[in-house]
This record gives structure tokens, C-alpha cells and sequence, in this order.
């Protein structure tokens, strides 16, 4: 369990009570880009010891035939503590962990085989409590959620995939924000506020900088997590309290409107969401010669494949 963030006493009763509830398991597939790793690889964080707290670490795997996972050597590359969360930038070059105890970011080169390496330097300063992190599409801003201190840092993404601070350095969030997502324009940021049973919505400016919508929180439940859609037309929310999640449509400048019905049943205690992505689409009829169609499971065979190019254009 959560108990290893630290108490502090700016926080809020409702945030212990999340703390003390919540178990997440996070999981990040960097899927390999063509040109840049000849493999995906898969990155996992580990929070470490409870008592006393200790450091964590990411484990790393390659995906073989099948999906199988094999580890990389070293399996584990070493983190701050109560490593909680974990992202790849969609070059898949870098990789960032949110370590909730440290109140830290771990930044990661991606080296040809799979493999973790610090950067210089090996973490930047976050706020209080740092539980969620998320690239946007376009890699050039990172943010990261602020259970502890009721904020999102925000980060420009610099040469070599190195952070450094916005300005300003945070935004404001609700009480407790515990998970951040993009939507796949790059323009809006959500995070999931788990005592603040809500989600905050922002903008994202010039820059990649944050600023509130209108309204700036809309309802949740206990949300330890929020996700998106591959066409951004849609946010789910998980409530942990009322074993349910709650549904969004996304409206004009990406406000969100509950959906009807607002919300859906869900098993005991849900805590984390995940959608499958949109098919893949050939854009060239060379992709779908030699057999290649089979990699877009929407085509019967070369023909449909070359047919739909050729349509797309």
C-alpha cells in the first residue's frame, strides 16, 4: 500500500485516507520506433521497501515471439524512492519515472538495446509527492502529478530528453491529484483527483504550458487515474469509493460533459483504466506488399491493404 508517501501536515485527512487505499501497479509498453530500436521493450516501476522506506528501481524487459517478456541486462536500473509511475517519450528515446517519496523525477536515455541510462542530471526536483507522469504526443512537455501538494509541475523537454522547470514551475490542481493524461492533439491535460473526487482540466498554451479551463474542475469520484481515447473524443475515470467509472464526452476546447449515463459499474475497488488504440493504417502500398498487410488486422489480404492506400490519397 501507499503508506511510504510521507506525512506532511499540508495535506489533507482525504489524502491520507487515498494514501493509505490506494495500490496502483504501473506499466509503460515503449513500443520500439522504426529507425531507432530494433525492439519494443517494456519499463515497469517498482516502489521499493515500505519499512523502512527505501530506494526504488525500474525493471526492464525486451518483448520477444509472442509478446514474452525477456529482462535486460541489468534487469533493474536504480530510481528514487516510492517510484509510482513511469512514461516514454514517443520517440522513445526517454524515459521518466515519478518517485513519490523523493518528491524527484528520474529521466532515462534509451540506449540502442533497450537499456536505461541515467541522464545528467539523473533526477529534477518535482513537488510534494509526485505520483503521475505523462509525455505529450509531440515530446516536447512532460507533466507530473503532485499528490502531496495539490499541483502539476509542468517541464520543458530539452536537448537529449533532459527536463527542465516551466515558468511557472506548477499549476494548481484539486485536493489529492494523483494521475495526468494528454489528449492526443496536445492540447488539453486532465488530472484525476482522488480525496478530490474530480478531475482538472487545462489548456495547453503557447509552450506547452498549462492554464485552467472553464470550468476548472469537473465531478469524479475517488479517481486515482483518468484516460483517453486514441481520437480524443472521450475521457474515462475510475472511482475507487463507488466501484464504478465515470465517462466523459469531450466537448469544444476539450471541456469535459458527463456522458449518459455519467457513470458505468465496475468491479470492487477500480483504481486504474487503460484504452486500446485506434488500428494502425498503412500510408504507403509498399507496406502492404511482401506480406505486410498482416501487420493491419482490418485487411483479408494485399489487395483490401493497396485499395485503401490508394483511397486514402
Amino acid at each position: 500500500m501507499r503508506t511510504r508517501l510521507r506525512a506532511r501536515g499540508a495535506r489533507s485527512s482525504a489524502l491520507q485516507w487515498a494514501v493509505n487505499c490506494a495500490v496502483t501497479a504501473v506499466l509503460i509498453v515503449a513500443l520500439g520506433v522504426p529507425g531507432a530500436h530494433a525492439a519494443p521493450f517494456v519499463y515497469v516501476a517498482n516502489e521499493g521497501l515500505s519499512i523502512p522506506i527505501g530506494p526504488g528501481s525500474v525493471s526492464q524487459y525486451e518483448i520477444g515471439a509472442g509478446g514474452l517478456l525477456a529482462p535486460l541486462s541489468p534487469p533493474t536500473v536504480a530510481a528514487g524512492s516510492n517510484s509510482g509511475a513511469v512514461a516514454v517519450s514517443p520517440d522513445g528515446k526517454n524515459v521518466y519515472v515519478a518517485n513519490a517519496s523523493s518528491d524527484d523525477v528520474s529521466q532515462y536515455d534509451v540506449e540502442p538495446g533497450g537499456g536505461l541510462s541515467p541522464k545528467t542530471p539523473a533526477t529534477v526536483p518535482a513537488g510534494d509527492g509526485p505520483f503521475g507522469v505523462a509525455v505529450s504526443p509531440d515530446g516536447k512537455n512532460v507533466y507530473v502529478s503532485n499528490a502531496g501538494g495539490d499541483n502539476v509541475s509542468q517541464y520543458d523537454v530539452g536537448a537529449g530528453g533532459v527536463l527542465s522547470p516551466k515558468s511557472p514551475a506548477t499549476v494548481a490542481a484539486g485536493d489529492g491529484p494523483f494521475a495526468v493524461a494528454v489528449s492526443p492533439d496536445g492540447q488539453s491535460v486532465y488530472v484525476a483527483n482522488a480525496p478530490g473526487h474530480s478531475v482538472s482540466q487545462y489548456d495547453v498554451g503557447p509552450g506547452g504550458a498549462l492554464s485552467p479551463k472553464t470550468p476548472a474542475t469537473v465531478a469524479a469520484g475517488a479517481a486515482f487515474a483518468v484516460a483517453v481515447s486514441p481520437d480524443g473524443q472521450s475521457v474515462y475515470v475510475p472511482d475507487d469509493a463507488g466501484d464504478r467509472v465515470f465517462q466523459y464526452d469531450v466537448g469544444a476546447g476539450g471541456a469535459l460533459s458527463p456522458k449518459t449515463p455519467a457513470t458505468v459499474a465496475a468491479g470492487i475497488h477500480p483504481v486504474a483504466v487503460a484504452v486500446s488504440p485506434l488500428p494502425r493504417v498503412p500510408t504507403s502500398k509498399d507496406q502492404c506488399k511482401s506480406g505486410g498487410w498482416r501487420n493491419f488486422p482490418q485487411f483479408k489480404n494485399q489487395g483490401d491493404c493497396v485499395s485503401f492506400v490508394a483511397t486514402a490519397k
